[in-house]
């Protein structure tokens, strides 16, 4: 899950990179997430764990899922 959010926060900086360097007035995370779409288009789609974290689920192990249980 920390890689799929790393990968959407990568993009995203790429883009607002692009935007400063050559002065656009599209947001800059517009451009990182369309360069994303590209790259998943191009890869045949999201891994299991980019869906994962898109959705906001994230997998817990049963130790986790048990401090989860008892937190609550």
């Amino acid at each position: 899950m920390i890689g799929a959010i790393t990968q959407i926060l990568v993009f995203q900086l790429i883009g607002e990179f692009i935007v400063r360097t050559l002065l656009l007035r599209i947001p800059g995370r517009v451009i990182g997430m369309a360069r994303r779409f590209a790259a998943l288009v191009a890869r045949g789609g999201p891994s299991k764990e980019l869906r994962s974290a898109a959705q906001g689920q994230a997998p817990l192990r049963s130790e986790e899922l048990a401090v989860a249980q008892a937190l609550v």
